[in-house]
């Protein structure tokens, strides 16, 4: 089975840049970097959530982009993944861990919603 089978999701990749300006105030801006993209995103188990908190790590969700059609190698940790109204932050990219340019794995952090 592919892993493209397994994902359950269309996103949106957004790059998110830090900008002075000049009073130095940091403004956010966001650009699409990637659109439809097929990924899987699923909440972490208990133990991987207990290890993440011995590490001090904030994860809530794990991520997989398949590398079949399209190369999405430039997502990185500066960027944001956007599904519907939910937005995760990238806590680490993953990249190919099997050497195969099979998959993406990636860690990410559920967004407190705005409302």
């Amino acid at each position: 089975m592919s892993v493209r089978t397994l994902c359950n999701r269309s996103v949106t990749v957004q790059q998110v840049a830090l900008t002075d300006d000049a009073y130095g105030t940091a403004t956010e801006s966001r650009t699409n970097r990637y659109t439809n993209v097929p990924m899987r995103i699923q909440p972490i188990s208990g133990s991987e959530a207990m290890r993440y908190r011995q590490q001090n790590v904030d994860v809530t969700h794990k991520a997989f982009v398949p590398l079949d059609l399209q190369d999405f190698t430039g997502i990185s940790e500066t960027d944001e993944v956007v599904d519907g109204s939910t937005t995760y932050t990238i806590v680490s990219a993953v990249r190919d861990i099997d050497l195969l340019d099979h998959h993406l794995e990636f860690e990410l952090r559920r967004l407190k919603s705005a409302v």
